[in-house]
């Protein structure tokens, strides 16, 4: 039950491969420039035009109602040709306040939307901004809900290709307490584990209500679900509380992942109440868990991790802080992608607004997505909230990162890819093909793909 593809914009080619209408490489329209000042003086030329990728936009829609999809999360491209996600749009009615319960979709290059599983609310609620679909090794997809389920406090569900829904854990309270964020990862154990917000430690209390610190999970593929780890803080004040969501496998057999906690205040030094600067931790399902990294001072490195580390071909994981190492953009700094070792070593390979030279430069795009990845060359590539050749705009840029630091902008979003999308806040994920899809912030229903340059 597809619907046509409402909009696909092919723009210039990087790297001065012919355009998609014929006729050789296409630039988007510079913003408008000021006439030439009174003689003697000339007004200075315009910045040069940059190179731009191909880019295809999609906005899909279902066939029989015509309503946007509600996109917040990554995409997961697989082997068949589909892009696979969920949507806050879609589902049964019913929800929180009524609202649309959500569902799981796929996507053909065509814009084709396929709905697979309608939410109902008892099997799951998808909110927003919650993690994404994984591909197990047994070829089932998994992924979490943050509410719904008997006790609304979420679900762990496995879907095939072909819409055939599980629930395999519903949250309950008490010991797992419930509310999963970001994605499940597959342990070379055979488990899939996540993380939740709530848990049976308090790390914060306010008039409003308590802070809870998480906790790590494990669940097999037929359901048989255990807290592996409750954060907290009764051992160890500066221990990583309060998790992101996403872990990551690495080199070692350990999982890693980020969090918001840890009692480094950051404070005095970027004007937030109560603000913590951000960790990184280890969890070894044999020798337990430790805090192995505390982020800093946000004028000399990366501070607040949002996102997941990924695994690359060198050995390192890479992730990204959206605040942090240049104060320029704004009090809390402009982030940075970094790159991190299992025994527990930072380095920054890349302060975003910055050039070669050390001097600022918004073209240049600022404020990481959460999400990177690696391509088949060997680069990162991602995507910044904001900056980018078009200054009225302001809506971003995918760029490309060698693992050294240099660092080039592949596309800059503006006024000439379309008027409805806004920032590319997730980041960006890599389908088998090599093509590099993302979607916008804000409930945009607008969809795109780049296709990673050839190495």
């Amino acid at each position: 039950m597809g619907v046509d593809l409402k909009l696909v914009s092919c723009l210039a080619i990087l790297f001065g491969l012919s355009g998609c209408g014929g006729g050789g490489t296409s630039k988007p329209v510079p913003p408008p420039t000021q006439g030439p000042a009174p003689a003697p003086s000339p007004a200075p030329a315009p910045d040069p035009q940059p190179e731009q990728m191909a880019i295809e936009f999609y906005d899909p829609r279902l066939d029989s109602e015509n309503r946007q999809l509600g996109l917040y999360t990554p995409l997961l491209g697989l082997d068949d040709g589909y892009v696979y996600g969920m949507a806050t749009r879609g589902g049964a009615g019913g929800c929180y306040m009524n609202s649309d319960c959500g569902m799981i979709f796929r996507m053909d290059r065509e814009g084709n939307v396929e709905r697979l599983h309608r939410f109902s609310g008892a099997d799951g609620f998808y909110g927003r901004d919650h993690g994404h679909l994984i591909e197990g090794s047994d070829g089932a997809l998994y992924g979490t809900t943050l509410f719904g389920g008997a006790d609304d406090r979420g679900v762990v569900f496995r879907i095939t290709s072909a819409g055939s829904y599980t629930v395999l854990h519903e949250f309950k309270g008490g010991g797992d307490e419930g509310q999963p964020i970001g994605s499940l990862v597959e342990h070379s154990d055979g488990y899939l584990y996540g993380t939740t917000n709530f848990g049976p430690n308090i790390c914060d209390s306010h008039p409003e209500g308590s802070v809870r610190c998480g906790t790590i999970y494990r669940v097999s593929k037929d359901g048989e679900y255990q807290v592996v780890h409750a954060f907290g803080r009764d051992s160890d004040p500066m221990a990583a509380t309060k998790p992101n969501g996403t872990l990551v496998e690495g080199p070692d057999g350990a999982l890693y992942g980020t969090a918001r906690g840890g009692k480094l205040d950051c404070r005095d030094i970027n004007a937030q109440d109560g603000s913590e600067c951000g960790t990184i931790f280890r969890y070894d399902p044999k020798a337990g868990f430790e805090t192995v990294y505390h982020f800093g001072d946000p004028q000399t490195q990366g501070t607040m991790p949002r996102g997941p580390l990924i695994v690359a071909s060198d050995g390192y994981m890479y992730g990204t802080t959206p605040f942090g190492a240049s104060v320029a953009c704004r009090t809390l700094g402009c982030g940075t992608v970094y790159k991190f070792s299992t025994d527990g070593r930072v380095e920054f390979i890349h302060r975003f607004i910055l050039d070669d030279n050390g001097e600022l430069d918004h073209t240049l795009g600022y404020t990481p997505g959460e999400h990177l990845v690696e391509g088949a060359d060997g680069y990162l590539y991602g995507a910044t909230v904001s900056g980018g050749f078009y200054r009225t705009s302001d809506n971003g840029t995918i760029f490309r990162l060698s693992k050294t630091g240099e660092h080039d902008v592949l596309h800059s979003f503006g006024p000439h890819d379309t008027s409805t999308l806004r920032r590319p806040v997730s980041g960006l994920m890599r389908a088998p093909d090599g093509g590099l899809w993302g979607t916008f912030d804000a409930g945009d229903n607008i969809i795109f793909r780049v296709q990673e340059p050839s190495s």
